[in-house]
C-alpha cells in the first residue's frame, strides 16, 4: 500500500507540474529574468557573472544554481518555455518525494498521502508561485524540504550520516536562492529547543562536519564573485528580507493570515480553527498529556508529595525520548511554519510563505486525522474540499492568457535578424526573452553610435523616427524598419 500510494502522488504531481508547462506565456518577472540570465550565460560562457541584456545584472542578487540548471535545461532542450520551467517541474516532483519521505518517519502511509494530496491541491505550492514558473522557489524548496528530511532522520533517528546530507542540500538551497534557507534552519532550531536538546547538538562533532560542509556553499559563492560581501552576502538579505519594508507605507501585520486566505483554498478555514482548539485540547486534558504526548505512561508509588494524579508541564513533555512520533512530526512542523509566518510578516516579504505551505499542510492534515477519528461524517467534507480545490487548479491551468503579439506576429522578420536596435530602455523582461527565443544570439543595440534596420520602440517613441515604415503597432509597442542612411537617436 505505501508503494502505491507515493506512485499516485508521484503521478498527480506529475501531471500538475508537465501540464501545459510550456505552452502557457511567460510572466513578464523573475522568469523572464533568469531566463535571460541563462541565455546570455550560454552565449557568453560566463558562469560566475549574470548578465541582463549584456550587461551586469545589479538587480538578481541571488546565488547562480537556479541559472546554470536552466542554462543547462537551455542547452539540452532548445530555447523555449518548456526548457525554462523543466528544472522547476522536476523539483516540484522531487519536493513532494522528499516531503512524502520526511511524513513517513513519523507517520503511516495513509496520513502521508492525505497531506501531500491536500498540499497538491493549493494553488500556493502548484499552479500560481512555484511549480510552473522558471523561478528559484520549487529549486530552493526541493533542497529545503530534502534538507529537513535528513536533519530529522540525523536528530530523531540517530542517524549521524544523515546529517552530511542535511548540509549538503541547505547548501544546494543556499546556492539557488541564498540567504532564505536561513529561515528554515532557525525553525529547526526552535523545534531543537523545544525538544530541550540543544547542549546534545553542540556537542557532537559530526553535526560541526555538517556545519563546515554548509559553509563551503556560502565561501564557494563569495569567491565567484571577488570576496564582495556587499554584492552578494550583503545585497541578498537587503533585497530578500529588508526592501519588501520599504515597498509599502504602511505595515500589513495579517500578512499571515491574509496570504493563506488567497493561496491556502479552503483549507485555510480548517487551519485557522485547528490551532485554538488544539491549545485548548491540550489545555483541558493536562491530566492525559502524558498518555497523549508519550508513548509509555511513568510508573511511580503515590506520595502525599506526588498524588497518582501528576500533571506534567509541556516542556517536560517535549524533552522527553519517548514522544511520539506523530507529535515529534506536528511540533516540528508547527515551529517551521509560525518563525516563516513572524519572519515574513516582520519583513513583509509574502513570497517566502509559499515555503511554509508543506509543513501548514502537515498541520492541517493532523486536525482532519483527529475529526476523521471523533466524527465520521467529517471524512465526506474532507473529499468534497479534496474535489473542489482539485477543480480550482484544473481551471486555473486551461484559462486563457495572452502573449507579446509584437514578437508572435512578426517572428519571420525578426528571426533573420543579426541585431536589432531597442528605443531607450530594453523592453519588457517576457518580450527580451522571448526574442533570444526566436535568435538565442540577437544583438541588442542600445548605444546610438550603433545602427540598424529595425527598432523596437515603445508606441510612445514612435514619432522621432521621421523616416520610417511601421511594419507592426499595439498598445505598447511598434516594430519599425528604418532605410540603411538613418541612425537610430536613443
Amino acid at each position: 500500500m505505501n508503494n502505491l500510494y507515493l506512485i499516485g502522488i508521484v503521478i498527480l504531481v506529475s501531471f500538475f507540474a508537465f501540464f501545459n508547462v510550456g505552452t502557457t506565456p511567460l510572466q513578464d518577472g523573475v522568469e523572464s529574468r533568469n531566463g535571460v540570465n541563462a541565455v546570455e550565460m550560454l552565449q557568453t560562457g560566463e558562469v560566475t557573472t549574470l548578465t541582463y541584456g549584456t550587461r551586469n545584472d545589479v538587480w538578481n542578487v541571488k546565488p547562480p544554481l537556479t541559472i546554470w540548471l536552466t542554462a543547462l535545461s537551455f542547452k539540452t532542450f532548445g530555447y523555449t518555455t518548456f526548457a525554462l520551467r523543466l528544472p522547476a517541474a522536476l523539483a516540484t516532483i522531487f519536493l513532494f518525494l522528499f516531503l512524502y519521505r520526511l511524513i513517513r518517519l513519523y507517520q503511516d502511509a495513509d496520513f502521508a498521502f492525505f497531506s501531500c494530496l491536500l498540499l497538491l491541491s493549493v494553488k500556493g505550492l502548484v499552479g500560481r508561485h512555484i511549480s510552473d514558473l522558471g523561478e528559484y522557489d520549487a529549486i530552493f524548496t526541493c533542497f529545503a524540504v530534502a534538507g529537513t528530511y535528513y536533519f530529522l532522520k540525523y536528530f530523531d533517528f540517530k542517524n549521524r550520516k544523515s546529517i552530511y546530507s542535511a548540509t549538503i542540500f541547505f547548501g544546494l538551497s543556499f546556492m539557488s536562492k541564498g540567504f532564505g534557507v536561513f529561515v528554515f534552519l532557525l525553525g529547526l532550531l526552535m523545534y531543537v529547543l523545544m525538544r530541550s536538546r540543544f547542549k546534545e547538538l553542540f556537542r557532537d562533532r559530526s553535526f560541526w562536519i555538517g556545519v563546515t560542509i554548509f559553509l563551503f556553499f556560502p565561501l564557494l559563492w563569495l569567491t565567484m564573485n571577488s570576496w564582495s560581501i556587499e554584492s552578494t552576502f550583503v545585497a541578498n538579505v537587503r533585497q530578500e528580507f529588508l526592501s519588501y519594508l520599504t515597498q509599502f507605507q504602511s505595515r500589513n501585520w495579517l500578512l499571515f493570515f491574509d496570504y493563506l486566505a488567497v493561496q491556502y483554498e479552503w483549507w485555510h478555514y480548517l487551519f485557522f480553527v485547528a490551532m485554538p482548539v488544539g491549545f485548548y485540547l491540550v489545555y483541558f486534558n493536562q491530566s492525559d498529556l502524558e498518555q497523549n504526548f508519550t508513548t509509555s505512561v511513568s510508573s511511580f508509588e503515590p506520595t502525599p508529595q506526588l498524588p497518582r494524579s501528576r500533571l506534567f508541564t509541556i516542556g517536560e513533555l517535549l524533552s522527553r525520548d519517548n514522544l511520539k512520533p506523530n507529535i515529534q512530526l506536528l511540533l516540528c512542523s508547527i515551529c517551521i511554519w509560525l518563525v516563516l509566518g513572524i519572519i515574513c510578516t516582520i519583513s513583509q516579504n509574502e513570497q517566502y510563505l509559499a515555503f511554509a505551505l508543506p509543513f501548514i499542510a502537515i498541520t492541517s492534515a493532523a486536525s482532519i486525522f483527529y475529526l476523521n477519528h471523533r466524527y465520521e461524517w467529517f471524512r465526506y467534507i474532507f473529499i468534497a474540499l479534496i474535489a473542489f480545490t482539485f477543480w480550482g487548479q484544473l481551471d486555473y491551468y486551461v484559462k486563457n492568457q495572452t502573449y507579446p503579439n509584437v514578437i508572435f506576429s512578426n517572428d519571420e522578420i525578426i528571426r533573420p535578424l543579426s541585431s536589432m536596435a531597442c528605443d531607450g530602455d530594453l523592453p519588457s523582461q517576457d518580450v527580451l526573452l522571448y526574442l533570444y527565443f526566436l535568435r538565442p544570439d540577437l544583438n541588442i543595440l542600445m548605444n546610438e553610435d550603433n545602427m540598424s534596420e529595425v527598432v523596437l520602440c515603445r508606441i510612445e517613441n514612435i514619432e522621432k523616427y521621421d523616416k520610417r515604415n511601421t511594419i507592426y503597432e499595439d498598445e505598447k509597442y511598434a516594430l519599425l524598419v528604418l532605410k540603411r542612411e538613418k541612425r537610430i537617436e536613443m
